[in-house]
């Protein structure tokens, strides 16, 4: 358990320092890691890069986990630059199904503003904020 808490409060940077271990990762362990609320990322956008590298890494094996990993990337909380600068030029996003409806519903959640708090799902919560030169994990609901 504290080997998993250790993981998840440092997910980034273990998987930028130690890239031939986070690309060993079973489409399963990644899953897990990503669905938990205590993943430390520092945006959502660097967890898809770094989602989009794994099954990179092996696409023919890995390519149809793909809509499984993107689930539990809260596109809505990426930038609606990154949307639609980035993420909507992913091929691997805009050729599946459900990762193309994942990213409509993200671009929804800022096209349509006012609408936000009607449009609350679990890829819209913040996830806890990771900030550089801390030690400590800050939860942003604590935060005034």
């Amino acid at each position: 358990m504290l080997a998993r808490s250790f993981v998840l409060a440092n997910f980034e940077s273990l998987a930028d320092q130690h890239s031939d271990e986070f690309m060993k990762l079973t489409a399963s362990q990644l899953t897990s890691l990503l669905s938990d609320n205590a993943l430390c990322v520092a945006s959502e956008y660097r967890l898809f890069e770094l989602v989009i590298g794994w099954v990179r890494h092996d696409l023919h094996a890995r390519e149809q986990h793909i809509s499984q990993l993107m689930f539990h990337v809260r596109l809505p909380l990426c930038t609606g630059e990154e949307l639609v600068e980035k993420v909507s030029r992913e091929l691997l996003v805009t050729s599946n199904s459900d990762c193309y409806r994942l990213l409509v519903e993200a671009k929804d959640y800022h096209i349509v503003v006012y609408k936000q708090p009607l449009l609350q799902t679990a890829r819209t919560q913040v996830q806890p904020i990771l900030y550089i030169g801390f030690s400590q994990q800050i939860d942003p609901n604590s935060v005034l």
